[in-house]
């Protein structure tokens, strides 16, 4: 990667200047500056504003400039962290119409004659990521349309090639059968290699869009390993998939597949897996029933600490009072008082937090005051919030942020996107939990991480927001709070 020093240096020669004339121009020390471009020391934010004013730079050049201060200032693998972590997050929100069903394409991806062929082979090798991903989708498939089945997978979640075979199941057809799909996959255990948190990351973002679908059962496993290549590499198909009467082997960046038919090597893969499973983590939750859903939430918060939240929703329910909670519960839902008492244990529970902080979407906010839905409380048993009780939480998020009793902050809709389907929630120092909400809000799987890296990845990401231009100040999402506020009392 290009030194911040050498970027300015050449800057300066290309707009025809020389180190003591842009010095002068700028206002800045010529010593200090000479220091800078010859990366003896740091550029200070000051400096290269002063130096901005008086390149001429395209905006690619400023975003380069800029970009290279930032990882002077952090540090080259924090700041690829907090980007990964960014962009991954975004790319997320880039699959709502996925998961609302709007959308009932799965890429470009069809039934091939040639991945037909290989099923129906024993020992049929299939070269290339595009054959392999081919492979892949036509498996699935296959065992859709013969009816409820299940695929047993071991391999990294980040396998380029498994992208095919998970968003063959985001939108199937009608009349397809769901499957069911448990997946292992390792883990690099910290401290292992540099690059461990950005591989961890990325086997988690790669697994997480998925958990949502509607149509997929998806269970994942985990366990760590210090590489994710096996230790020495004694074959050349250390992942594999069991689907039916047949094996699916890839290779170590699955580029490669060999499709075996044979009984007892089926049998003898089936049984690795089933021993696999016995020594591994699993990553998933899936909650349905309003009762296990609320014991779940107060669990998860139960020992006193920090909650950080970011949602495409403010956390609303720590607005509620048990007046609300009770007024909402659906009168003909089964077990109703449990319900109640569990939900107002709940209110109580978040309102108590000293340290909780919530980083949200606008359109999250609007869409509350708009419905008075909120997205978190499972649609199968509580009604929309009328008008004024809206109104009556929008304020209490208003004093809460205005008094710092909360940190509530809009997301900046143009640098920092949110899925309305995931949210993220760091707890104290232990836990980590992502949670998908599938488009009728009406299921909530848990993806609970106590991984260090993970912690401290998103620790330093929650911490790095405020600063990042990722969020809006405090004026701004009072203002915002307080326009949603103005547009319901007109209503009213």
């Amino acid at each position: 990667m290009k030194s911040l020093g050498n970027l300015l240096r050449k800057y300066i020669s290309e707009n025809g200047l020389t180190i003591y004339k842009a010095a002068s121009l700028a206002g800045v020390n010529r010593t200090t500056l000479q220091k800078v471009l010859s990366d003896e020391r740091n550029a200070s934010e000051e400096l290269i504003q002063k130096l901005l004013s008086v390149l001429k730079l395209s905006p690619a050049e400023k975003a380069e400039l800029k970009e290279l201060f930032a990882i002077q200032l952090m540090g080259e693998d924090i700041y690829l962290q907090r980007q990964y972590i960014k962009k991954s997050i975004e790319s997320m929100a880039g699959l709502d119409s996925w998961f609302s069903g709007i959308s009932g394409t799965v890429g470009t991806l069809s039934l091939l004659p040639d991945a037909e062929s290989a099923l129906l082979q024993d020992s049929a090798l299939i070269c290339g990521l595009s054959a392999v991903r081919q492979l892949l989708f036509t498996c699935a498939s296959h065992m859709r349309r013969r009816g409820p089945g299940e695929l047993l997978l071991y391999a990294p979640g980040n396998l380029p090639a498994l992208k095919a075979l998970l968003l063959s199941e985001l939108s199937p057809a009608d009349s397809a059968q769901p499957l069911e799909l448990r997946h292992i996959t390792p883990m690099i255990k910290v401290p292992a290699a540099e690059a461990t948190p950005l591989t961890n990351l990325d086997i988690l973002f790669h697994i997480l869009p998925f958990t949502v679908s509607r149509h997929f059962r998806y269970r994942v496993y985990c366990f760590y390993s210090h590489e994710l290549l096996p230790e020495p590499v004694q074959h050349a198909f250390p992942y594999y998939m069991v689907s039916g009467s047949m094996v699916i082997l890839l290779s170590c960046d699955g580029q490669t597949a060999l499709c075996l038919r044979r009984p007892e090597i089926v049998s003898h893969f089936r049984n690795l897996f089933l021993d696999s499973l016995g020594k591994t983590t699993s990553m998933m939750l899936s909650q349905t029933s309003p009762t296990t859903i609320l014991r779940d939430m107060l669990d998860r918060d139960l020992s006193p600490g920090s909650l950080h939240t970011l949602e495409w929703q403010p956390c609303l329910s720590t607005f509620l009072t048990e007046d609300m909670v009770e007024k909402y519960v659906r009168p003909d839902l089964p077990g109703r008082d449990e319900i109640i008492r569990l939900g107002c244990a709940r209110v109580r529970q978040l309102s108590s937090m000293e340290n909780h902080s919530c980083i949200f979407s606008r359109s999250g906010m609007e869409d509350f005051a708009q419905t008075g839905v909120i997205s978190d409380i499972p649609s199968q048993y509580a009604m929309p919030l009328e008008i004024p009780d809206r109104i009556r939480i929008l304020k209490s998020m208003y004093c809460a942020c205005e008094e710092d009793l909360e940190f509530l902050r809009l997301t900046n809709p143009i640098t920092f996107r949110l899925s309305r389907y995931f949210f993220a929630a760091l707890r104290g120092d232990d836990s980590l939990t992502f949670c998908g909400v599938d488009a009728a809000n009406s299921t909530f799987n848990y993806i609970e991480i106590t991984e260090p890296s993970f912690l401290e990845a998103f620790r330093d990401f929650y911490q790095y927001l405020p600063e990042s231009g990722l969020i809006c100040s405090k004026e701004e999402t009072l203002k915002a709070i307080e326009e949603s506020i103005r547009l319901l009392e007109e209503i009213l």
